[in-house]
């Protein structure tokens, strides 16, 4: 099991390699490994020189004295390349005048091993130029060069020719050069040679292959004609040239052509044939590069058919392009979708016809044609597994990784991007890809949707979207029966835990209730018997000594008995105060907390301000949490009057953002530096014991003299 996964694994990688290979430069040189000849008249060096990537060299290949028979050169590519259009270079460039084939075909093949008895198919012939010559195409697919005079310039000519053609979607693995001897005509010679220098030999300097286009566009490259003569252009150092209806799917937006003057233009169409039936996307008509006579584009007639027109077949498709007169601007495209015409949006023979009034109508640069694409599914991986593939994949549970093998069958393969693709889980925005293997995290379990837009050379996407659904299939702990049977259960666990707690929670409030009821009998028995004795005996002492004679040293103790007696039942209505439920509260707190700077202050004479809320929230508090905050409150005022030689205090109580804050500022003397002294056990004390119920006390300077001591108790 472990070695098969593991070939999955190496299947899935190869493929995702492969699918990275899909996208290529649409103008990169192709790498040559080897160059051999059927004959080569120099150093086996020189030959080499001719794929070394520099188009100028003195040396290269030749072929000296050998012409009375054809000779080859087979170019061996390092990798096999795979590109609708290509254009070669064939440089001879040595200094040596007219140095360049005279007749030559070209070839290319997809064996392993390119050689010269291999499998070679020749090359169309798209388009072709040279620097400083004529070429021509002869039926056999050859080229030759027109045979030149020799002139005294003051320039050497050197040439360069340059082939546009097609790989027709093989992979080529090497390219072929046949030169064939030829006869003089201007100037006799005793025989044959292979280029029109005086020594009747070439100089091949450089060999290059760029593949210019893995364009998608279908009409790349096809056959166009038109019915009458198109525009002759006329240069002051060159002959006339003709334009050609190939040039609207020559691939060159530079070029361009329309009918020549005095040519009917209701009578005019160009026409293209596609090579085969194609079900089209778009197509795209492209506006000349320059501002001249930009209106003769306008009202274009645009058919479709599936089989040839001159055979008397009515158009499948047709529509008139901006029927009111309007054009695009320089190099701009128009695009055309079926939705823009009428009938079905497909064929092989496009025509393209006028209805302007423009005389020269139309004119057009390029005449592109874009057959849909659609992804088909290849493969689902899962965790490296191939899963089988059929109309709604289904994933086994718990997988991790899910990679998706596609393949897109139709021609090209744009440069940056290859599709884009989406899914109906989490973000549903799109996302491009350039390799053919996508690779996601598996989604949750349930079903959803992929979908997938492939892209064309142009840019724009394809109006067809493969949609994929899928379904990710759930684990026993996720589906329904295995949440049905959790759901029952823990509805059982949470009426039987109601049910405990809430019997938990009455006897914690028949508890509670049970305490209050006791602390409240505790405080009654305390004030009504405690506190009536203590009442009792300070009266007893007052009448006793109302009543008798005492000597001066036992009046002075009978008032200090008194004193402590008062002193005793200030304590016990504390204590009573501490123990009672009905203090328990927030609001309870804060009017003790006042009526206890009342009872410090107002013997002594110190001015004192309030500042307090008129109500307060109802929060309960513990009775030791208020007992704390009520003696370290004391603390303070007792510090006040012993300590501070006060005149005024003002005291601060605020309930914010979830805090009880108790503010006593003085302006009395303050605070000695020392760390002992007076008062600095009593403030310790007081920190302690909000530190104790999770508060804090802190104590400052006051700006105006005096000492500020902040507490603050949570009431969360």
């Amino acid at each position: 099991m472990h070695s098969r996964k593991q070939r999955w694994r190496l299947l899935a990688l190869a493929a995702a390699l492969i699918a990275s290979m899909a996208s290529t430069s649409a103008r990169t040189s192709v790498v040559f490994s080897d160059v051999e000849a059927s004959y080569h008249a120099g150093d086996p060096e020189h030959l080499k020189q001719t794929i070394d990537g520099r188009n100028e060299s003195a040396t290269g290949w030749s072929v000296e004295g050998h012409f009375n028979s054809p000779q080859s050169a087979i170019f061996t590519t390092k990798d096999p390349i795979e590109a609708d259009l290509i254009e070669l270079s064939l440089c001879f460039m040595s200094g040596r005048p007219h140095a360049a084939f005279a007749d030559f075909a070209l070839s290319y093949t997809t064996d392993a091993i390119p050689s010269q008895t291999g499998n070679w198919e020749p090359l169309p012939l798209l388009n072709y130029s040279a620097t400083s010559c004529e070429l021509s195409a002869t039926p056999d697919n050859r080229l030759t060069a027109k045979e030149v005079s020799y002139v005294v310039t003051g320039m050497i000519p050197d040439d360069i020719y340059r082939i546009s053609t097609r790989l027709l979607g093989k992979a080529a693995t090497g390219f072929r050069i046949d030169v064939y001897p030829v006869l003089r005509v201007m100037r006799p010679a005793d025989g044959p040679v292979m280029a029109w220098a005086s020594t009747g030999d070439f100089m091949l300097t450089e060999f290059r292959v760029e593949i210019m286009s893995t364009s998608t566009n279908v009409a790349l490259g096809a056959s166009a004609t038109a019915t009458h003569p198109l525009h002759e252009t006329k240069f002051p150092t060159v002959s006339s040239t003709m334009m050609a209806a190939t040039t609207l799917t020559d691939g060159w937006p530079s070029t361009l052509a329309h009918p020549a003057k005095g040519v009917p233009v209701k009578d005019f169409y160009f026409e293209i044939d596609l090579g085969e039936q194609r079900k089209l996307d778009h197509l795209g008509l492209r506006q000349r590069g320059d501002h001249y006579s930009l209106d003769r584009f306008s009202k274009m007639r645009i058919k479709l058919y599936d089989q040839d027109p001159k055979s008397g077949a009515t158009p499948i498709w047709e529509t008139l392009n901006r029927p009111d007169g309007s054009y695009p601007p320089q190099g701009a495209v128009d695009i055309l979708r079926a939705s823009d015409g009428q009938g079905d949006f497909n064929g092989r023979y496009i025509r393209i016809s006028s209805e302007n009034s423009r005389p020269q109508s139309p004119m057009l640069a390029e005449v592109e044609a874009y057959e849909t694409r659609t992804a088909e599914l290849v493969a689902v991986i899962a965790d490296g597994e191939i899963l089988t593939t059929d109309s709604n994949p289904h994933i086994p549970p718990g997988v991790q990784r899910l990679g998706f093998q596609f393949k897109i069958p139709q021609t090209g393969k744009p440069y940056d991007r290859l599709y884009r693709w989406r899914s109906s889980d989490g973000n549903k925005s799109w996302h491009t890809s350039n390799t053919l293997l996508l690779e996601i995290p598996c989604p949750p379990a349930g079903d959803f949707q992929l979908e997938l837009q492939a892209a064309h050379s142009d840019g724009t996407w394809d109006a067809s979207v493969l949609k994929l659904p899928l379904t990710v299939q759930a684990r026993f702990t996720q589906t329904p029966t295995f949440l049905w049977l959790i759901g029952s259960v823990t509805l059982l666990v949470g009426a039987l835990s109601a049910r405990y707690f809430s019997r938990l929670k009455i006897k914690r409030l028949e508890a509670q209730t049970a305490l209050e009821a006791e602390r409240s009998r505790i405080a009654r028995n305390m004030h009504d018997d405690v506190g009536a004795r203590l009442a009792q005996l300070t009266v007893l002492q007052d009448v006793f000594t109302l009543e008798h004679e005492l000597p001066t040293a036992a009046n002075t103790d009978l008032a200090a008995l008194t004193s402590y007696t008062r002193e005793a039942m200030s304590a016990l209505d504390e204590a009573v105060w501490t123990v009672n439920p009905r203090n328990d509260t927030l609001p309870a707190l804060a009017a003790y907390l006042i009526q206890n700077i009342d009872a410090y202050l107002s013997p002594l004479g110190i001015t004192y301000r309030i500042d307090s809320p008129n109500e307060w929230a109802n929060i309960p508090l513990q009775a030791g949490t208020r007992h704390e905050v009520a003696l370290a409150f004391k603390e303070s005022l007792q510090n006040i009057v012993k300590h501070a030689a006060a005149s005024e205090v003002a005291v601060t109580l605020r309930h914010t953002d979830g805090q009880f804050i108790i503010r006593v500022a003085d302006n009395g003397c303050g605070f000695p530096d020392e760390s002992v002294g007076p008062g600095q056990d009593g403030l310790l004390n007081m920190r302690q014991r909000l530190q104790s119920i999770h508060g804090s006390c802190d104590w400052l300077p006051n700006k105006n003299g005096g000492t500020i001591v902040e507490m603050k108790l949570p009431l969360s």
